[in-house]
Parts: structure tokens; sequence; C-alpha cells
């Protein structure tokens, strides 16, 4: 009698093991299923082709005169003011505003660092950035954001090649994003990828960033630290 029961109860706990086990691997099914489908989502996000611009437009904002301000060797970096604007906390006068900066990354080639815009929109169009060392001749570059979704795309000549995050990224001459998409402000973005950008340096300059905006009836420039975090 005894054994029967003995033999009752390991039946029992063995059933109950069984089913424990299958609810674990079903579990565990469902995780690797959804991990697949983020991860592949965010593939497809971040080798999505590049959107087409209108290269006549494109064409007429590289045209515009550059106007960076002129700072001798030495001299102290002529940094905006960091202030209380339309999206809060923000470098810029707008229309186009700095809100955050973040991920500073050295590779062999330079120092890089991401930046994030928020743009109040007036008129529709393309809009333009391009860099420079304000303080040296170092070369300036854009490469795609590699950490995420981004509306703006790296663009222009193509500088050669570098390792930045455990990534191969490709180094442009200047970056440009397209409106009306970005006209609501920091936080309100919705489903719309935010407007992050990343830019280098090469070794040797000086840190100090002139950023030139060129848009519909716009034209503005903001001077930055390449260097650090947060603003």
């Amino acid at each position: 009698m005894e054994s029967e029961r003995s033999g009752r109860f390991s039946a029992v706990g063995t059933r109950r093991l069984r089913s424990i086990v299958s609810i674990v691997s079903a579990a565990l099914v469902v995780l690797l299923i959804g991990g697949l489908i983020l991860s592949g989502r965010l593939w497809a996000d971040l080798n999505a082709p590049a959107p087409a611009f209108d290269q006549s437009e494109l064409k007429s904002l590289e045209s515009r005169e550059v106007h960076f301000p002129t700072v001798p060797p030495g001299a102290d970096c002529p940094l905006d003011p960091i202030s209380l604007q339309d999206p809060g906390l923000a470098i810029g006068i707008g229309p186009v505003y700095l809100v955050s900066t973040d991920v500073p990354a050295v590779s062999d080639w330079g120092g890089w660092t991401a930046y994030e815009f928020v743009y109040f929109a007036t008129v529709p169009g393309l809009v333009l950035i391009r860099a420079k060392d304000l303080q040296t001749g170092k070369q300036s570059a854009f490469v795609q954001f590699p950490l995420g979704p981004s509306a703006i795309t790296a663009t222009g000549r193509v500088l050669g090649i570098d390792h930045l995050l455990n990534r191969r990224v490709s180094m442009r001459s200047e970056a440009v994003f397209q409106d009306p998409a970005h006209t609501a402000a920091m936080g309100t973005h919705g489903k719309l990828p935010p407007l992050d950008a990343m830019v280098g340096l090469q070794r040797g300059a000086s840190g100090c960033l002139g950023l030139q905006i060129d848009g519909p009836h716009f034209s503005q420039n903001l001077v930055i630290l390449l260097t650090g975090s947060g603003l």
C-alpha cells in the first residue's frame, strides 16, 4: 500500500514538473520570438534606405555661403549660451534648437558626440547642417546616427570610413532632414524618429565646433563644444 501511494505521489510530481517545464519553455519561446521581432524592427529602422531629397533644393542650400565666426588659435571659444526657449533648456534662437548632447566617443579618426535638435518650422522644406572646427583646419564629419532611428541623414561627400561604437560607419561632409515631418516641440514626436545627429572632429581639432543650419528662408549658426554630455 505504501509503495502504491508513493508511486502515485511520484507520478503526480512528475506530471507537475513536466507542466512547469512546459510553461517555462513556452514563455521562453514567446520571449525569443518577441526579441527577434523587436531586433528585426530595429535592424530595419537602422538599415532603411536613406530618404529621397529634392536634389535641386539641396544644391540650393549647399550653394549658400558659410559664415562661421573666426576664432584665433588659443582664444576662448565663443559658445552660445544655454537658455530657456520654447522647447525648454536649449542652445539657439530658433527655428532650430539644440536640446541635448550625449554619447561622447573617441575613435582612431577623432572625437564624436551625438546631438538632438528640435525644429519649429514655418515653411516646409529641407534643412541642411554643416560643421567646422573654428580654431583649426581639422576635418569635421557626420555619420548616420548609430544607436537608433533618426530623421537626420548624413549626406554630402564621403570623407572616409571610421569604426565608431563597434560599428563601421561612413563619414560624410554634411547632414540634412526634411520637414514638415518635424514641426512639433520636443516630447511630441509620437512615432516620428527624433532629430539626432552624430558629429565628429578629426584628432588634433580644438573641439570648438561651429554648426551652420540652413533651411527655407533662414540661416543660423551655433557654437558649441564637441566634448562632454548634457547641455
